[in-house]
């Protein structure tokens, strides 16, 4: 070999073996949320400013009521038919979500 040759070595990480998980929980994420009742839905005093703010673009009567009573909230997946006792959720982003009183109360806390 010539004595200004140039020798290049290439080194290769050793690859060690993955381990697939299939389990996951979710990150604790403090949400907003506030149930909706027939009662709060005419008397707004309870409601949270971030409710007063989305109405009425984002939370508005439901057109096709025949009484006129229930609401519509925009998700991110389009509107979304209220009913009484669901829980209207304020994500970390902002977006509103609907969830039924049983599944809120198995997935969420109050937090102080």
């Amino acid at each position: 070999m010539a004595e200004n040759a140039v020798v290049c070595v290439r080194v290769i990480p050793k690859v060690e073996e993955s381990v697939v998980n299939y389990s996951f929980r979710t990150k604790p994420v403090v949400i907003q949320a506030f149930q909706m009742t027939f009662a709060r839905r005419y008397n707004d005093v309870d409601w949270p400013e971030w409710l007063h703010n989305a109405w009425p673009t984002n939370v508005y009567p439901n057109p096709i009521d025949p009484d006129g009573h229930r609401l519509l909230i925009v998700t991110t997946r389009g509107p979304v038919k209220v009913s009484w006792n669901d829980w209207i959720i304020r994500d970390t982003q902002g977006n509103l979500s609907l969830c039924n009183s049983d599944i809120f109360e198995s997935a969420y806390e109050a937090v102080a």
